[in-house]
C-alpha cells in the first residue's frame, strides 16, 4: 500500500524483478489500493535478489516481503529453476466477500472473494458427506 514515501502524492508504477527475471509489474489504482504479489521460486543459493525497477512512475518501494520455505514436492515444474507466479487465488461462491486465510493452510495463503452476477448461494441444514467410492 503506497504510504507517500516519495511526497510526491502519485501513486508509482514499477516492476519487480527476481534476480535478473521479470516478476511482476505493480500498479495500484490509487493511494488507497494494495497489491499483493506472489511467486514461488526454487533457488539454488543460499540467497534472493528482489530488484524494484523505476519506471520514471514514482519511486518503487516494497510495505512487507515474506518468505515461506516449501518442501521441494509441492509445485513442479519442468525444470528445476522455472518459478511459478500466482494469478489469482479464489475463493468461489464467497458468502463474506472478504479476503482471509484459512487458520490451518500450513502456508498462510490469502484468498479473494470471487462471485458471478446471477450466482444463487445455496444452503442445507443437512450434514454433508466427503465422496464415497
Amino acid at each position: 500500500m503506497y504510504g507517500n514515501y516519495d511526497g510526491q502524492g502519485n501513486v508509482p508504477q514499477f516492476d519487480l524483478y527476481l534476480g535478473v527475471n521479470v516478476w511482476d509489474t505493480v500498479k495500484l489504482d490509487n493511494v488507497s489500493s494494495t497489491v499483493t504479489t506472489e511467486i514461488i521460486h526454487f533457488s539454488s543459493t543460499d540467497y534472493l535478489h528482489v530488484c524494484h525497477v523505476n519506471k520514471g512512475l514514482g519511486i518503487p518501494f516494497i510495505s512487507s516481503l515474506e518468505l515461506r520455505f516449501l518442501k521441494n514436492a509441492t509445485y513442479e515444474t519442468e525444470t528445476l529453476y522455472e518459478p511459478l507466479v500466482l494469478l489469482r487465488r479464489y475463493d468461489f461462491g464467497s458468502t463474506t466477500n472478504q479476503s482471509f486465510r484459512y487458520k490451518d493452510d500450513i502456508y498462510d495463503r490469502i484468498w479473494m472473494p470471487k462471485n458471478f452476477p446471477g450466482w444463487k448461494i445455496l444452503s442445507t441444514s443437512l450434514p454433508i458427506d466427503a465422496c464415497k467410492s
